[in-house]
């Protein structure tokens, strides 16, 4: 679940890689997995929400991906981002060493946008030169790093990913 997690940050323009300046979490079965260290300290041995609060570095992501074909990952509890995790197809002779980003489209959120519906905002502003707000935004939006997609730019960060294949 941890390197689900690294894996999404280096392909979105969020910035958290593994420092965690935000949180994520993800629900399955009875778990409530994070990397929230307040929740893991205050639920230890406690119920979250009738869940029990698990370390993502603890937890392998393969038996519950493939029995329950997709999770939902919850990042950054403030601006409450969900991201389906659907298992698409099982690839027995992967030779990679990493992840590898087949495809995508479009430009993903920076960090600290406000969530989905700012997100739109942000878009509409950073999108017309006209807007008074166009240059703070445009000036925000590079200190965030909000990049285009560039596939192969994202392939060479996801190298990064501590993956290890299982025989």
């Amino acid at each position: 679940f941890n390197r689900l997690h690294e894996t999404i940050q280096y392909v979105t323009n969020f910035q958290s890689e593994m420092e965690p300046y935000h949180y994520f979490g993800i629900e399955i079965e009875d778990l409530f997995i994070t990397n929230n260290q307040s929740l893991l300290e205050e639920y230890k041995g406690k119920s979250y929400n009738g869940l029990t609060v698990k370390q993502p570095t603890r937890i392998k992501i393969d038996n519950y991906l493939e029995k329950h074909r997709e999770l939902l990952y919850q990042y950054d509890f403030g601006d409450d981002w969900r991201i389906k995790i659907e298992l698409e197809e099982t690839v027995e002779d992967y030779h990679f060493g990493f992840p590898t980003l087949l495809d995508g489209e479009g430009m993903a959120p920076p960090e600290d946008v406000g969530g989905p519906a700012a997100f739109e905002e942000f878009l509409k502003i950073y999108q017309t030169p006209s807007h008074p707000e166009y240059l703070s935004t445009y000036a925000w939006a590079e200190k965030m790093e909000f990049l285009p997609f560039e596939r192969d730019e994202i392939n060479f960060l996801l190298k990064h990913v501590k993956y290890k294949k299982t025989e």
